[in-house]
Formats: structure tokens, sequence, C-alpha cells
């Protein structure tokens, strides 16, 4: 019944300036991390929905990459956002640790060079599941379709870095437990848009049991959404998407 008066909304949302994306992560065959009883995928999900219900109601009009529990290529992903003409693209995640114990949200956006081993790790996971489940991301075919996408991924990564700080910065104001290195970088075929700014976000870690607790809790859950949606309205008006 949620997923239905969702799409309803979708469908009844008044046009507006900006659109946002939303991607759920994982889900289908790829479950992503699964601790305590808990699934990545229907945990983003989840959190997605409740993020696109708050975002509508802000007056945003929004679009999801994946609307059930399905198996969705990277590359698709980008492609729903694009064909959505998205301004913005969030994808969902929850973190996980081989080794070690960590807690927080954190945000990541795009770098050739992850900021840290422990990223590295999560690209290259993320590199194995794609090719698991969906087809390899798209190269540029001459030198010139190369530099050309290069010039577009300096601007958009300079919004996307803004958004990250701003996001990140709403967070603390709000109060949400942030990890100890809130902002990071990596290659993560979600944010290589080079037309669409993207941020990719951890809400936590699913090793932690607060973590897990307080990611499953409907208040929890709300706060984020509105931290979210008032990051994007100040940053949009910073970067002159609305006035």
């Amino acid at each position: 019944m949620r997923l239905l008066a969702l799409l309803l909304c979708l469908l009844a949302a008044p046009a507006t300036a900006l659109t946002i994306a939303i991607d759920p992560g994982h889900g289908g065959e790829d479950p992503g991390a699964i601790k305590g009883g808990v699934t990545e995928a229907a945990l983003t999900y989840d959190v997605s929905l409740v993020l696109a219900s708050v975002l509508l109601e802000r007056g945003y009009t929004v679009t999801i990459t994946r609307a059930k529990d399905e198996t969705l290529g990277l590359v698709d992903r980008l492609a729903a956002a694009r064909n959505a003409g998205a301004d913005l693209l969030i994808s969902i995640h929850a973190d996980s640790l081989l080794v070690g114990t960590a807690a927080g949200l954190s945000v990541y956006v795009h770098a050739e060079d992850s900021s840290t081993p422990e990223t590295e790790a999560l690209v290259r996971q993320e590199i194995a599941t794609e090719l698991l489940f969906g087809p390899p991301a798209a190269q540029p075919e001459s030198d010139v379709a190369g530099a050309l996408m290069e010039l577009a991924q300096r601007a958009t990564k300079t919004n996307s870095d803004l958004f990250a700080e701003m996001l990140v910065a709403r967070f603390a104001q709000d109060g949400l437990p942030l990890y100890k290195r809130p902002v990071q970088s990596g290659d993560f075929v979600v944010l290589r848009s080079p037309a669409i700014p993207a941020v990719l976000i951890e809400l936590g870690f699913l090793d932690s049991a607060q973590d897990r607790e307080r990611l499953q809790q409907a208040a929890w859950r709300l706060q984020f959404a509105g931290s979210v949606a008032d990051a994007i309205t100040e940053w949009s008006r910073r970067v002159g998407l609305e006035e």
C-alpha cells in the first residue's frame, strides 16, 4: 500500500524545475550486505521511499531508479536518471566492514582515486558485482569524446562536491551521527555521469548494532529525509537551479 500511495503521488505531483533521482542500492539477485537480519537492498529501498515522499511534499519531481526488489545494473541506474532529466542523483546504500567497527553516515563523491583503502575495496566490490548482474560501464569511443566528457565532468563534479559538503553540514546541524570521515571519494559507477551531479550516501554501518537499530526507526528515516531535502533546497539555490 505504501508503494501504491507513493506511485500515485508521483503521477499527481506537479512538475517543478528540479528533478531528483533516488537510487536504492542493490536489489533482486544482489541483496548487498546482510547483517543482523537486515538486508541492505530492502533497507535502502524503504529509506528511499521515505525520502521520495518527503521530496514530493516539498514540491520536487522525483524518480526512483528501481521501484521494486529487482536486479538493476549500475549503467541502467544512470540511464534511468538521465532519461528522467534528473538534476541530481542520490544513491542510497548502507556500509559494511570486513574488519573492525564503525558507525555513522558518510557521503561519497566521484574521483578516479579512492580516498581510503576501505573505499577502494568498496569500488572493487561494486565492479565485481556489476560483472555478475549488469553490463560494464560504457567508455568514451574516441579521444575527442573523452575530452568533452572530461570538461563536462569538471563542472558536474564541482556541483557534486558542493552538495556533499552542504549535505554533511546539514546532517551535523540536525544532530545525525556522522562517520569520522563523513565526505569521501571513489570511482563508483553511479557517480560517473558527466551531466548529473551525484552523491552516494552510506546510511550507516550494518556491522554496528546501534546503526542497524537506528536505520530501522521510522522517526530517524523521516529526520534523515528532512535533512536531505533541506540540503537540496540550499544547494539548488547556491548553484542557481532555484530562486
